[in-house]
C-alpha cells in the first residue's frame, strides 16, 4: 500500500460576508515560493502537468499548466495584487476570478510552499469547510482504516540501498521470470493438493499463523515499493501500519516517485511490492511441496495463498486504490483516475435521473463512456466488498460483529447520502431541476435500502463437529485391586476381547498362592490314605475337591480384574491412573467407542431455522487437522429439538464446546441441535478430530438476519440480568 501524491483542483468561493474580502486582505502583500522545492514537467493524455516534490516534508503536489503559470508568477519583488495585475495583463487570468486568485494563494499557503502573514481567520477556513467535516466523518470510519505511521526508514535504506539496486535491473527480472516458471510448473503438478486446504484457511488454529505471514509478507511488500523508489534516487519519509478491520498492514510513502520523468521508473515503483511478494510466495511454494504436514508445512501454505490470492484480489486489482490502480492511471496518462472516472459517471447519473445537460456555469456535462464504465466497475466492487465485510463481521464475531457491521454500513451510507443531499438541495447546478432531483434521489435511496433488507439472499451457516462413534462407553474397574499394567493407549484400535488394562488384588493373589500350597498338600493326604482305612480316602478327597473349588472361583475372580475389549472398536480416551495405584470397584478406567464412526456437529437455534437439510442428504466437512482431506458422509439425524445439556464424552474430545459455553453451569449458554452425518469405516481414524462444514440454507432478508440477531442480543442481555 503506497501513499499517492496530492492532486490540486482548485475551486472557487464567495466572499466572506464578515469583514474585508480576500483581495482586500492579502493583495499587499509579499510572498515567494519555498526555494528548495524540486519541480518536474510530466505529459499526461489530458496533456502536460508539473509535479512540486518539498524535499524537508516529502510532500508532492500536481498543478496542470495554468496553476502553474500562476505558481511561478509569484515572486518577492512585487506584491500579490500587482502579481494579479500582471497576470490579467498577459491574459493568463481574468479581471472577475480575482477571489480565486487569492484563494490559490491560500491553498499554496495550506500546503506550506510558501508562507503568508494571516492568522486563523474565517477567510483562511472557508475553502476547506467542507474538507473538516469530511475529516470529522472519516475519524468515525477511522477505526476500521487507522493509519499509525512509525518509522522514517530512508536513512536505514540509503543504507542498505547497494544491497537490493541490482533486484531492479534486467538479469533480476529474467531470473524472477524463470524462478516464476518454476513456481508456475509446482503449482500446476500439485494443483488439487494445493486447492484442498484452501476452504479451512480461515478457522480458528489457522488465524494466528495467517497473521504472521500477512503482516510479515505486507513488509516485504512494502519495502519493495521504498527500495524501488530509493534506487531511482527518490525518498522514502514514512513507513507505518494500517489496521483495516483491526488487521495491521504495512504502507510506504512512496510518493516522491511521481517525479520521475520516466513512465518506466514510476511502473517499477509501483510494482516493486508485487515483485518483492511474489518471490518470497515463489520460496514459499517449494517449501510447502518439499516438507510433509508440519507446522513449517502450514506456514508455507499460508504464506503461498496470501502472496497469490490477497495480492490478486488487492494490489493487482484495478478497482481498489492500490498498485494496480496507480499502474493504469499512470499508463493511460489519467492522473487522480478514480475522481475523473466518478464525475464521469456523476455526469451519465445527472441526465438520466435528473435531466442534467450543463453544469451551474453552463458548460455541457461531458460524457465519458469508458470512465463512467470504469467508476461504475469501482462503486459495484467496493459495493460488493462491504456486503463481505459485513458478512464476515456478523459470521465470525457475532452480536459484536453485528454491531461493528452496523456502524461501518451507516457510516458509510450516511457519507454517501449526505454528499447527494447536499447537492440536491443546495447546488447551483441542480437549481433548475430541484424537485426531479430530490423525487428521483430519495425514490432511488429507498428502492436500493428497501432492495438490501427486504431481497432473501443466501447467508451460509457453518457448523463445528468433531468425529465420533455410534456408541461409546466408559468402561469402569469391575473390582477393588491396584492397577498392574495399561496395555493399550488412546486412539487405539482394538479386537474383541484385547487386554487393555490389568488390575491384581494382592490379598486375593496371596489367599490364590495358599490354595494352591493347601491343594498341594491335601494331594498328598490322599495318596497316603490309600494306605488306610476307605473312610479316610473318601474324606480327604473332599476336602482336595472344596479346596479345587476355591481355587476355582478365585481364578475367575482373579481373571475378571482384567479390562478386555467388549468388541472391536477404539480407545478414545485414558481415565486410569498411572500403574501401581489402587483403584475401587467402578471408577473410570478408559472411553471405548465401537460401530461405525460419525461426526457430530452442533448448531445454535438461530441458524439452525435457516438450514436445508434432512435424513439421507450428503454433506461435507473438511477436517481442521487433516486440511487436504474431503470427508463426506450421510445425514443420519436432524435434532427437532434443542437442548442446552453436552454430551460428556464430546466434552473429553472438545473442552471448549462445539458451541459456546456458560462458565457459570458448563451447559450450552443457548440451546443448540445436533446433527449426526455417517461417515465411512475409513474414517475411524479421525476419532476425535475436529470438522467443520458450510449448511446449505435458504435465503433469508437481511432485515431477518438483523431481528433475529437484535433479539438474541437482548434474550441474552435479559438473561444476564436476571442472574
Amino acid at each position: 500500500m503506497t501513499i499517492t501524491p496530492q492532486q490540486h483542483h482548485p475551486e472557487t468561493e464567495p466572499p466572506t460576508p464578515q469583514g474585508p474580502s480576500l483581495a482586500e486582505r492579502l493583495a499587499g502583500v509579499v510572498v515567494d515560493l519555498r526555494g528548495e522545492l524540486d519541480i518536474s514537467r510530466h505529459v499526461f493524455r489530458d496533456g502536460p502537468a508539473y509535479v512540486v516534490r518539498d524535499p524537508v516534508t516529502f510532500a508532492t503536489h500536481r498543478f496542470d499548466p495554468d496553476d502553474y503559470a500562476i505558481l511561478i508568477a509569484l515572486s518577492h519583488d512585487e506584491t500579490l495584487g500587482e502579481t494579479f495585475e500582471h497576470l490579467v495583463a498577459t491574459g493568463v487570468m481574468q479581471r472577475d476570478e480575482e477571489e480565486d486568485f487569492y484563494s490559490f494563494v491560500l491553498d499554496l499557503h495550506q500546503r506550506t510552499l510558501l508562507t503568508l502573514p494571516v492568522n486563523n481567520a474565517d477567510a483562511l477556513y472557508q475553502r476547506f469547510e467542507r474538507r473538516r467535516r469530511a475529516e470529522r466523518l472519516s475519524k468515525v470510519l477511522g477505526i476500521f482504516f487507522l493509519r499509525v505511521p512509525l518509522i522514517n526508514p530512508d536513512r536505514l535504506l540509503s543504507r542498505t540501498i547497494r544491497c537490493f539496486r541490482w533486484m531492479y535491473t534486467l538479469p533480476a527480472l529474467i531470473g524472477w521470470l524463470i524462478l516464476a516458471v518454476a513456481a508456475l510448473t509446482v503449482a500446476v503438478t500439485r494443483f488439487d493438493d494445493l486447492v484442498a486446504p484452501a476452504a479451512t484457511i480461515l478457522e480458528g488454529q489457522n488465524l494466528a499463523l495467517m497473521w504472521v505471514a500477512l503482516i510479515g509478507l505486507k513488509v516485504i511488500h512494502e519495502f519493495g515499493h521504498a527500495y524501488a523508489c530509493k534506487s531511482f534516487g527518490g525518498h522514502v519519509p514514512e513507513m507505518g501500519a494500517f489496521f483495516i478491520l483491526f488487521t495491521p498492514v504495512a504502507y510506504v510513502d512512496a510518493t516522491d516517485s511521481w517525479t520521475f520523468p520516466s513512465a518506466r521508473r514510476r511502473a517499477i515503483v509501483t510494482l516493486g511490492g508485487v515483485y518483492f511478494e511474489s518471490i518470497v510466495g515463489a520460496i514459499a511454494l517449494f517449501v510447502w511441496a518439499a516438507t510433509e504436514s508440519s507446522l513449517l508445512n502450514a506456514f508455507a501454505y499460508q504464506v503461498v495463498i496470501l502472496a497469490t490470492v490477497t495480492t490478486a484480489a488487492f494490489n493487482l486489482n484495478p478497482l481498489l486504490r492500490y498498485d494496480a490502480y496507480y499502474l493504469v492511471s499512470d499508463l493511460v496518462a489519467i492522473p487522480n483516475l478514480r475522481a475523473r472516472c466518478q464525475e464521469a459517471l456523476a455526469a451519465i447519473v445527472k441526465r438520466a435521473l435528473f435531466g442534467l445537460k450543463t453544469d451551474a456555469e453552463g458548460d455541457r456535462l461531458p460524457v465519458r463512456p469508458a470512465l463512467a464504465s470504469f467508476g461504475l466497475a469501482q462503486v459495484i466492487y467496493r459495493t460488493l466488498m462491504l456486503g463481505t465485510i459485513t458478512v464476515v463481521l456478523i459470521m465470525k464475531l457475532g452480536t459484536p460483529g453485528l454491531a461493528l457491521a452496523g456502524v461501518m454500513v451507516a457510516m458509510t451510507l450516511f457519507k454517501a447520502l449526505s454528499t447527494v443531499t447536499r447537492y440536491v438541495l443546495t447546488s447551483d447546478e441542480a437549481a433548475p431541476v430541484r424537485l426531479r432531483a430530490s423525487l428521483a434521489t430519495f425514490g432511488v435511496a429507498g428502492l436500493v435500502i428497501t432492495g438490501v433488507l427486504l431481497v432473501p439472499v443466501p447467508w451460509p451457516a457453518h457448523a463445528d463437529g468433531v468425529v465420533a462413534f455410534q456408541t461409546s462407553r466408559t468402561i469402569r474397574a469391575p473390582e477393588p485391586g491396584v492397577l498392574n499394567a495399561i496395555h493399550t493407549e488412546s486412539g487405539a484400535t482394538v479386537h474383541e476381547n484385547d487386554l487393555l488394562v490389568s488390575i491384581v488384588d494382592p490379598d486375593a493373589s496371596a489367599e490364590h498362592a495358599s490354595l494352591l500350597a493347601e491343594i498341594e498338600a491335601a494331594g498328598a493326604r490322599v495318596a497316603n490314605a490309600v494306605l488306610e482305612s476307605p473312610a479316610e480316602i473318601l474324606l480327604s478327597r473332599t476336602e482336595s475337591a472344596r479346596l479345587q473349588a476355591r481355587l476355582d472361583r478365585l481364578d475367575h475372580r482373579l481373571a475378571s480384574l482384567d479390562v478386555r475389549a467388549p468388541r472391536p472398536g477404539r480407545v478414545i480416551e485414558l481415565l486410569a491412573p498411572n500403574p501401581g495405584v489402587r483403584v475401587e470397584a467402578g471408577d473410570p478406567i478408559l472411553v471405548f467407542a465401537s460401530g461405525a464412526p460419525e461426526a457430530v456437529f452442533h448448531i445454535r437455534a438461530f441458524e439452525f431455522d435457516a438450514i436445508r437439510l434432512a435424513e439421507g442428504d450428503e454433506l461435507i466437512c473438511r477436517a481442521v487437522a487433516f486440511p487436504d482431506r474431503t470427508i463426506s458422509g450421510t445425514v443420519t439425524h436432524v435434532a427437532g429439538v434443542g437442548t442446552r445439556d453436552i454430551d460428556p464424552h464430546l466434552l473429553r474430545a472438545v473442552p471448549e464446546g462445539l458451541v459456546p459455553l456458560s462458565p457459570v453451569d458448563g451447559r450450552a449458554a443457548e440451546p443448540y441441535f445436533e446433527i449426526r452425518v455417517r461417515l465411512h469405516p475409513t474414517q475411524a481414524e479421525l476419532a476425535g478430530a475436529g470438522l467443520v462444514a458450510k449448511i446449505p440454507t435458504r435465503p433469508r432478508t437481511t432485515a431477518d438476519v438483523i431481528e433475529r440477531r437484535v433479539a438474541r442480543f437482548l434474550n441474552r442481555t435479559k438473561q444476564g440480568a436476571d442472574r
